[in-house]
């Protein structure tokens, strides 16, 4: 792919990236905002694909991003006791 390609695919990428971040700031729906968040992950995806970044794109992966305050609250929840097992 000549250079002039690339840079003009990472120049939509970026454009794209930006334009999902804006919406992102707008009034969503939940289901509207996990689609951009998807699109958003793919563009940088490809963003690191063409400039050779491979470890960036799992890290930003809406699937893999924890929930910190379901975790906080998963590890404040009490757990039940141990069942015995029988013999």
């Amino acid at each position: 792919m000549s250079s002039d390609a690339n840079v003009a695919r990472l120049r939509a990428h970026q454009q794209n990236i930006e334009r999902y971040e804006r919406l992102l700031k707008t009034q969503l729906t939940e289901l509207e905002a996990k689609f951009l968040q998807k699109r958003l992950w793919e563009e940088r995806f490809w963003m690191a694909m063409l400039t050779k970044d491979r470890d960036v794109p799992a890290a930003l992966h809406p699937d893999l991003l924890i929930d910190e305050r379901a975790l906080e609250r998963a590890r404040a929840a009490p757990r039940a006791a141990p069942v015995a097992k029988a013999s």
